[in-house]
């Protein structure tokens, strides 16, 4: 896979299936993984900005990573230096049951690790991500991603934005960039 991407940033919302798609370019891509969630809230605990830009920009001038997320704010290092952008953006039903199958998926298995308050938090955001209030999208005045945000953005990177709207485009991209 001689001509296959080596900077990946996975983009969109909870339950869109960003990090299991990372998990299968890393392992056939031989790849190291960052969830921009780990870098946002380690343990937990939301980490200042200037510390995220730090993480950011270092983890940016590696030569190979893969990185997902829903942020759009303070990426523009990762978005710049990647060489494959790719924007899950899955209907607002698909990403909601997934977010509510994988909730209990967890506690069923015993591993759930968010708590059903935390759960409700990523529903609600979730929301706020597709449907926001009239005028959210202009500039963002709390610590929530939308889509209009995002397709604005991403609208900067141009062809190396791949766009996978449906389960199926989203075989048919894989079919491809993994055969590559």
């Amino acid at each position: 896979m001689e001509n296959s991407p080596k900077r990946i940033y996975i983009i969109g919302p909870s339950g869109s299936g960003k990090t299991t798609l990372g998990k299968l370019f890393c392992e056939k891509l031989n790849i190291p993984h960052t969830s921009l969630d780990d870098i946002a809230y380690p343990d937990q605990i939301e980490r200042p900005m200037d510390e995220r830009l730090k993480h950011v920009a270092k983890l940016a001038d590696q030569d190979k990573w893969l990185t997902e997320g829903i942020y759009v704010d303070w990426t523009k290092k990762l978005l710049e230096r990647a060489d494959l952008i790719i924007w899950l953006d899955l209907p607002y039903f698909t990403t909601l049951l997934r977010v509510v199958k994988r909730f209990f998926v967890h506690k069923i298995r015993g591993d759930e690790k968010y708590g059903i308050k935390n759960t409700l938090k990523f529903i609600w955001n979730l929301r706020k991500y597709y449907f926001p209030k009239p005028g959210f999208e202009m500039g963002h005045s709390d610590k929530t991603t939308t889509r209009i945000q995002t397709q604005r953005v991403l609208s900067e990177y141009g062809d190396k934005v791949e766009r996978i709207r449906t389960s199926e485009e989203l075989r048919k991209f894989l079919v491809i960039i993994l055969s590559s």
